[in-house]
């Protein structure tokens, strides 16, 4: 198990927010046109993303590929083809300026962009005045090449060899690359400046195209920071443990929580101990083919499914239903989100995700600071973090790719207007990684949302409405809404 299904998006909540009570995006600036050879683009009428046939059949999307260089220090080399559907706004500016979305991982598919946006309120919302663009990251979902390995590869490093063996340049996909190709989009498709939204490994993404590329930016949104020239692994055990003793202490000080689910971290420590002696084996439904799963459950895999449950607001109040249903022997909840969690692991690229990681990284963790990245957390989890930890970096200690030549991702210093979100239950990138990086943003603005999880503007409609009115008028957005928040559990 690794963490690549923990930095990516999921639709949860957005669907129900009421958007009636957030604001539409202020009117486009004028644009420039100016397109070289490279980068290109190349309009199809077919959609690779899965988006509703009324909008192609309106043409209200525009779709194709942005034709980008494998190495941006090499214009007339390679080339790489990245996966485009642009939103077209619904105030008739063509094209005018656009908001650019981009997903986590790293790897991660923007399938669920595309899915989101299939929701007409949230659609109208979103694209009232501003064109919405989604992409595939280079090596993701529907770009081309598509960074994927037979079957016959077992481990990462085996399907790294197998990629080289076909002429991949593992080298090519790291952050930097990532950067200069959000650029090359709004440079083919003949945009003035872009609306960022970036969210978990997007934000790292945003921040570089910050440093990289200022000119191409009027204002960014970063929720759920992974601040530059952190390894995520070592702040990840504490940040899970925190998370998860907001958690019980949410549930204790909740009096329908407490009454229906007394002492709920005891009940945590004793199922991990019970379970690690003696797995369980849940059925569930893997949602690519329909077909009945066995999968085993021990107690340090229910450490990992907390800590991806974590990431969703929506998820986190069925926590200790979840806890409780399984510490009594019914599973019924676990094999939904089993089946959740399978969905998610698949729609993640992990060549992608530790070609960019090992190459972003400096992965030479020695045991002993390994085991100080778990020292102080809870008990429970401790194993099953540093496994974790252990894991990634074993990955990309003997990860194939070499010679980046980019420059090293340090800490950012920058006076683009940017709203930076933080949440009290975020299970990876905790509160003080937003406020650490927002400390350096000099137009900036920090809003912690004290009852949610990963990807808080995605998921919940407090954070959807700063996001918002943050882009329509880039000042210090109204937080009041953050004030009156609370978990919402489940019964």
């Amino acid at each position: 198990m690794t963490r690549k299904a923990m930095l990516i998006i999921s639709l949860v909540l957005i669907v129900v927010i009421n958007f009636s009570a957030v604001p539409a995006l202020a009117a486009p600036s004028q644009t420039v046109s100016a397109q070289s050879n490279v980068p290109r683009f190349e309009r199809h009428s077919a959609c690779t993303f899965p988006v509703a046939q009324s909008l192609v059949t309106a043409r209200r999307v525009t779709c194709g590929y942005v034709v980008v260089p494998e190495l941006h220090n090499q214009p007339n080399g390679k080339t790489l083809r990245l996966a485009v559907v642009v939103y077209k706004n619904y105030a008739a500016q063509s094209p005018g300026d656009a908001i650019v979305l981009l997903q986590g991982g790293p790897g991660g598919s923007s399938d669920v962009f595309a899915d989101m946006l299939n929701y007409t309120n949230l659609r109208h919302t979103f694209a009232a005045n501003r064109d919405v663009i989604v992409f595939d990251q280079r090596g993701v979902g529907h770009s081309q090449p598509a960074l994927t390995c037979p079957p016959s590869s077992q481990t990462a490093l085996s399907c790294a060899r197998t990629l080289q063996s076909q002429g991949i340049n593992l080298a090519a996909y790291n952050t930097a690359e990532d950067a200069a190709d959000v650029n090359d989009i709004r440079i083919a498709l003949g945009y003035n400046k872009l609306d960022v939204y970036g969210v978990s490994y997007g934000t790292l993404l945003a921040q570089v195209l910050m440093r990289d590329h200022p000119e191409a930016i009027r204002d960014v949104v970063l929720d759920s920071v992974v601040p530059l020239g952190v390894d995520p692994d070592l702040g990840a055990p504490s940040a899970f443990s925190q998370a998860l003793t907001n958690l019980f202490a949410a549930c204790a000080a909740n009096r329908a929580c407490n009454a229906t689910y007394p002492d709920l971290h005891g009940v945590f420590s004793r199922l991990v101990a019970r379970l690690n002696s003696r797995a369980i084996r849940v059925r569930t439904t893997d949602p690519a083919n329909g077909k009945t799963v066995t999968l085993p459950v021990d107690g340090n895999t229910l450490v990992g499914i907390l800590h991806e449950g974590m990431y969703y607001s929506g998820e986190l109040g069925a926590l200790p239903k979840l806890l409780y249903q399984v510490y009594n022997g019914n599973y019924t909840l676990l094999s939904q989100i089993l089946a959740d969690n399978i969905a998610t692991n698949e729609s993640v690229s992990d060549p992608v995700y530790y070609a960019v990681e090992c190459s972003d990284m400096v992965r030479t963790l020695t045991p002993p600071q390994i085991h100080a990245s778990v020292s102080g957390v809870l008990p429970e989890i401790a194993t099953a973090e540093s496994s974790l930890v252990s894991d990634s970096q074993d990955v990309c200690r003997n990860w194939p790719a070499t010679n980046f030549n980019r420059p090293p991702l340090t800490s950012l210093h920058s006076n683009l207007p940017t709203l930076v979100l933080g949440a009290d239950f975020d299970p990876v990138t905790p509160p003080a990684y937003s406020r650490a990086v927002q400390a350096n943003l000099s137009h900036s603005y920090y809003v912690e949302l004290p009852a949610d999880a990963h990807a808080s503007a995605v998921s919940e409609s407090c954070a959807f409405g700063l996001m918002l009115r943050f882009l329509n008028n880039p000042t210090a957005p109204d937080a009041s809404c953050a004030a009156s928040q609370q978990v919402q559990f489940a019964y």
